[in-house]
């Protein structure tokens, strides 16, 4: 089994109207949660790449392999299979939200949620990020794709500390229910 931290950005929330311009993936120790890999961002804007080869290549890792050779790790990832999803339905012309959103995942956004006290409201806050997702669609239509690929980082990074964080103590709460 091999765990990647799995992320996309988007110019907005409609999947309808909006498309997805990075996907972002980095391996994980399945015990630690460390990097094993240097994260790999995909960039609809760079010359080869596209949105479709985007999908593509999502769709190689989530569909068309073994359940068990890819599990995504990440935070909200219901939004972002399913917007994956809906965008597979426009370019391949095929549904694959079931087999996604079937899969084995590993989402912290529930554990994020119990730490803020059950709220949803501004849970992700906890994971230290600086700034927000909504100003990659800004910085797209303004060309300023450093901005996003900082942003994309920065958040892959605070991300992976709050996931090696959460795999280190997470366990003794085991103890305390059994």
């Amino acid at each position: 089994m091999r765990h990647y931290y799995f992320d996309i950005e988007t110019t907005g929330l409609d999947p309808h109207k909006d498309k997805i311009i990075t996907f972002q993936c980095q391996e994980l120790s399945q015990v630690s949660g460390t990097p094993l890999t240097k994260l790999l961002i995909a960039k609809e804007w760079d010359g080869d790449c596209s949105e479709g080869r985007i999908l593509e290549w999502i769709k190689e890792l989530l569909v068309d392999q073994l359940f068990w050779k890819f599990v995504p790790v990440g935070n909200n990832l219901i939004f972002d299979l399913s917007f994956i999803a809906a965008r597979m339905r426009i370019y391949f012309d095929v549904d694959f939200l079931i087999q996604l959103i079937n899969r084995p995942v590993i989402d912290i956004k529930h554990v994020l949620v119990m730490i803020n006290g059950g709220y949803f409201r501004n849970y992700n806050r906890i994971i230290g990020k600086e700034g927000f997702g909504i100003n990659v669609p800004i910085w797209y239509q303004k060309g300023q794709y450093e901005k996003i690929v900082d942003y994309v980082e920065m958040e892959a990074r605070a991300f992976v500390r709050t996931y090696c964080i959460l795999k280190r103590n997470l366990p003794a709460l085991g103890g305390l229910i059994a």
